[in-house]
Protein backbone atom coordinates (compact mmCIF):
# COMPACT_ATOMS: atom_id res chain seq x y z
CA UNK A 1 0.00 0.00 0.00
CA UNK A 2 1.24 3.40 -0.85
CA UNK A 3 1.10 5.05 2.62
CA UNK A 4 2.83 1.92 4.03
CA UNK A 5 5.99 2.76 0.83
CA UNK A 6 5.51 6.47 1.75
CA UNK A 7 5.83 5.13 6.10
CA UNK A 8 9.27 3.48 5.20
CA UNK A 9 10.81 6.30 3.02
CA UNK A 10 10.66 8.34 5.77
CA UNK A 11 7.49 10.57 4.79
CA UNK A 12 4.58 9.11 7.00
CA UNK A 13 0.95 9.75 5.45
CA UNK A 14 -2.19 9.73 7.56
CA UNK A 15 -5.60 7.53 5.95
CA UNK A 16 -7.47 11.16 6.35
CA UNK A 17 -4.19 12.41 4.53
CA UNK A 18 -4.19 10.34 1.47
CA UNK A 19 -7.81 10.42 1.21
CA UNK A 20 -7.73 14.20 0.94
CA UNK A 21 -5.03 13.95 -1.76
CA UNK A 22 -7.12 11.41 -3.99
CA UNK A 23 -9.91 13.38 -3.57
CA UNK A 24 -8.61 16.44 -4.83
CA UNK A 25 -6.90 14.83 -7.52
CA UNK A 26 -10.55 13.32 -8.95
CA UNK A 27 -12.02 15.33 -12.11
CA UNK A 28 -15.93 16.03 -11.76
CA UNK A 29 -16.86 12.81 -12.86
CA UNK A 30 -16.05 11.79 -9.49
CA UNK A 31 -18.30 15.00 -7.50
CA UNK A 32 -20.68 12.90 -6.40
CA UNK A 33 -18.65 10.32 -4.89
CA UNK A 34 -16.15 12.57 -2.99
CA UNK A 35 -18.42 14.63 -1.51
CA UNK A 36 -20.01 11.46 0.10
CA UNK A 37 -16.46 10.23 1.21
CA UNK A 38 -15.43 13.52 3.13
CA UNK A 39 -18.05 13.97 5.05
CA UNK A 40 -18.21 10.53 6.59
CA UNK A 41 -17.29 11.06 10.27
CA UNK A 42 -14.61 8.50 10.35
CA UNK A 43 -11.45 8.01 8.07
CA UNK A 44 -12.01 6.06 5.17
CA UNK A 45 -9.36 3.53 4.72
CA UNK A 46 -7.62 3.12 0.90
CA UNK A 47 -8.78 0.03 0.16
CA UNK A 48 -12.76 0.93 0.97
CA UNK A 49 -11.88 4.33 -0.92
CA UNK A 50 -10.06 2.49 -3.73
CA UNK A 51 -13.22 -0.09 -4.06
CA UNK A 52 -15.89 2.74 -3.98
CA UNK A 53 -13.97 5.04 -6.86
CA UNK A 54 -13.63 1.52 -8.48
CA UNK A 55 -17.44 0.78 -8.31
CA UNK A 56 -18.58 4.40 -9.16
CA UNK A 57 -15.80 4.20 -12.86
Amino acid sequence: MISDELAIVGAPISYEELTVNILSGLNSDFKEVSASIRTCDTPVEYEVLFQKLLDHE
